[in-house]
């Protein structure tokens, strides 16, 4: 499975093509999180509407509301509390696999804050000063565990308890 781009390769310079497939690991490893994690988003979204009680749909479509009013003010109103924790947790999930994805497409391989600092400061080729990389960084961190906080507030609130170490 990791040797596809490999084989195509082989079997192209078999039959007489010159081709080779070079991808920036960086574009490749951030178009996969894309894919998967649009995937589970999907996922999520499927499985909240089937959290919608078939019947109150029923219900709308008898009292003469069309499709779309009935997705607006019966549907939307009941899938998003069954969506939005689980999208959150996604999110935290895809910056998880971004911050590795940045990580392993690093010829360094350095970690977020010092690939941040890098590709930012002047010293590293970029344009920016050392301390607006540094409050990239922290911007970030501070993003990413304030909405952790808020998943556990909604969790805590919805009677859903952490998993116990």
């Amino acid at each position: 499975f990791y040797g596809t781009p490999t084989l195509v390769q082989n079997i192209a310079t078999r039959m007489g093509h010159d081709i080779i497939i070079d991808f920036n690991p960086f574009i490749a490893g951030i178009m996969t999180l894309g894919v998967i994690y649009g995937a589970f988003a999907t996922e999520v979204f499927r499985g909240a509407f089937l959290a919608v009680p078939r019947g109150q749909v029923e219900a709308a479509y008898a009292c003469g509301m069309s499709k779309t009013l009935a997705f607006r003010r019966i549907m939307l109103p009941l899938l998003l509390p069954h969506a939005f924790v689980a999208w959150l947790i996604l999110f935290l999930l895809a910056s998880h696999e971004f911050t590795i994805a940045i990580f392993l497409s690093d010829q360094d391989s350095n970690t977020l804050p010092v690939v941040l600092f890098n590709r930012l400061s002047t010293s590293g080729g970029g344009s920016a000063q050392p301390d607006q990389a540094a409050a990239m960084a922290i911007i970030f961190t501070l993003l990413v565990a304030a909405i952790t906080f808020v998943v556990r507030g909604i969790a805590s609130s919805r009677g859903i308890r952490a998993a116990e170490a």
